[in-house]
């Protein structure tokens, strides 16, 4: 429907080396598209879940977990994937695949995250900043035409291959305190 807004979750994950997944989509809606595939034109190798309000829920962290985190990462664990502490993501069964795959998840301290997550301190800015711009040159290029869950990912593409450098991803988890680990001084 034009003019009316659909609430859309882009997941990055990456690290200290700044290499980096593709991107998960979350969709608000009830049903999968058959008439669409959502992830045209967008980053190669990206996935996507259906949401009702289109938010990371346990059932969603749980598919991206075991059908996009883990097969993307490289076979050498064991590996440590930070999350945010929200209660959605915390779910025994999650828990327990990550550890048959060896991965280690840790939650960062809860209402801190603006603080010490290193999308929200390093990456996020730039990405909405560019994407405002990205907006703004596909309205100028395509009036009329409003940005739905049918073509965010194609017109997304531009903003994701802007700010996922290497370098933007190394910094942000140097600015969040999380890499590299200062050693602790004896006492």
């Amino acid at each position: 429907m034009p003019g009316t807004k659909e609430h859309i979750t882009v997941l990055p994950c990456f690290n200290a080396a700044g290499q980096w997944i593709p991107p998960y989509f979350l969709f608000s809606g009830k049903r999968v598209p058959n008439t669409h595939n959502p992830l045209d034109g967008g980053v190669a190798g990206s996935a996507f879940s259906i949401a009702e309000k289109g938010y990371m829920d346990a059932a969603t962290f749980y598919m991206w977990l075991a059908n996009h985190f883990i097969p993307n990462i490289p076979s050498t664990r064991p590996i440590v994937l930070l999350v945010d502490s929200a209660d959605a993501h915390i779910d025994l069964q999650t828990f327990e695949h990550a550890k048959a795959n060896k991965v280690h998840i840790f939650a960062l301290l809860k209402n801190a995250t603006h603080l010490v997550q290193p999308a929200d301190v390093g990456l996020f800015g730039s990405m909405k900043q560019t994407w405002y711009k990205t907006v703004r040159c596909f309205s100028q290029r395509h009036p009329n035409t409003d940005i739905t869950k049918r073509n965010f990912c194609s017109v997304f593409k531009s903003t994701w291959d802007e700010v996922m450098r290497r370098s933007t991803l190394s910094d942000a988890l140097r600015k969040s305190g999380i890499y590299p680990a200062l050693p602790r001084p004896d006492h």
